[in-house]
């Protein structure tokens, strides 16, 4: 009941995340519950998705592993909290990237000795990702404005220059 209160609340704080995001979150809400040393995310071959965590006093277990198309996007997420992550030298979370041949896998592990912080961090650095995420949309959206715009200028002048022209035709051919 725990996980579901922080997701609402999560999705409250967050309302248009994307659905990698929320994937994420909810990986990782999962393994601050349980006590998880690591979450490993792997991919073989761009086919075989995996992802295991080391939930405290249980061994390696084997999660559901996100669609294969969410892969990418979700490696992203991952690398951007990585980078956000690696400026806090006192951060209760690392993260470690290796790719050999067919394979890449991305680990995070979770110092859980600094008790709330750890869930507070893990907050922090995903805020920072929705953050750039709507920076992002409001810029296409700018960007996607300024394009119609452009074409409605383009439209109009070509509709200026036929008015013009045939304006012109009528005039030479009217004193003719």
């Amino acid at each position: 009941m725990e996980t579901r209160n922080l997701l609402e609340r999560f999705d409250a704080g967050m309302p248009n995340c994307s659905p990698t995001l929320k994937l994420v979150w909810m990986v990782l809400l999962l393994a601050l519950k349980d006590e998880a040393g690591s979450v490993r995310f792997s991919r073989k071959q761009d086919k075989i998705v995996t992802l295991w965590y080391t939930p405290k006093n249980c061994g390696v277990c084997e999660m559901i592993p996100p669609p294969r198309h969410l892969f990418s996007c979700t490696m992203h997420v991952l690398h951007q909290m990585g980078r956000q992550a690696a400026k806090n030298p006192d951060s209760a979370i690392a993260f470690s990237y290796s790719e050999t041949g067919e394979e890449e896998t991305l680990v995070l592990s979770i110092d859980h000795s600094k008790g709330e912080g750890v869930r507070t961090e893990l907050r922090s650095l995903l805020l920072e990702i929705y953050a750039e995420e709507q920076a992002e949309e409001q810029l296409e959206e700018i960007q996607r404005r300024g394009r119609a715009r452009k074409r409605q200028w383009i439209a109009a002048t070509i509709f200026l220059v036929a008015i013009s022209a045939v304006g012109g035709l009528a005039w030479y051919l009217f004193f003719q």
